[in-house]
């Protein structure tokens, strides 16, 4: 199959948060507090780990997943979506999902692993959150792991030979990420960043 390439490489401005529950259960622990909300039971006891995120990592250390920059391209194109075809007549808002279900098809994120050239975070970073419950209003305390402003990473982006996403389009999908980027929190700033990009074929 005809694919073109470009090889990415990204440099965090802002810190970049992690996005992994540290809790394995935590899934579980949110059908448990549903559960309870319904029942207007007392709700179980949230550990710190519930609440707290990281990274993924192995022996060669801190890593993200590819899905994890697809997501924030499809994020970026569902902005600035004119490139595929998709106009907006007066009035008229263009559907985030028909952005984003085209990209899933047109568009790929290499390696699997993408390595931040750390093997452990730098620190953490709390925040309170506010959630609306059946209850009522009720803060919590969030938390998540982060590497340093500077981190870089390099990825390829793979693109389907006739779709109608141009290099142009890829680079202001890309340039969005130094207002909105990666990770947790990336609405109060963090996981910014900029780029540099080739083409490969």
């Amino acid at each position: 199959m005809e694919t073109t390439r470009y090889q990415v490489k990204v440099t965090f401005i802002t810190e970049l948060l992690g996005v992994v529950p540290k809790n394995p259960g935590v899934y579980a622990t949110w059908v448990a507090l549903k559960a309870a909300a319904q029942a207007d039971e007392e709700p179980p006891e949230i550990t710190e780990e519930r609440s707290w995120t990281g990274f993924h990592n192995d022996e060669k250390g801190l890593y993200l997943m590819d899905y994890m920059v697809k997501g924030f391209l499809k994020e970026a194109a569902s902005v600035l979506p004119k490139v595929l075809g998709i106009t907006k007549k007066s009035g008229e808002s263009i559907s985030g999902r028909t952005v984003k279900g085209r990209l899933d098809k047109w568009l790929f994120i290499m390696p699997r692993r993408i390595y931040l050239g750390h093997m452990k975070e730098a620190g953490c970073i709390e925040r309170p959150l506010r959630a609306s419950t059946l209850q009522g209003d009720r803060i919590a305390l969030a938390r998540s792991d982060y590497v340093p402003t500077g981190t870089e990473i390099e990825f390829t982006i793979v693109l389907l030979k006739d779709c109608p996403i141009t290099e142009e389009a890829l680079r202001e999908w890309l340039s969005y990420g130094e207002l909105l980027g990666i990770g947790q929190f990336r609405t109060g700033g963090f996981g910014r960043l900029t780029f540099s990009m080739e083409k490969l074929s």
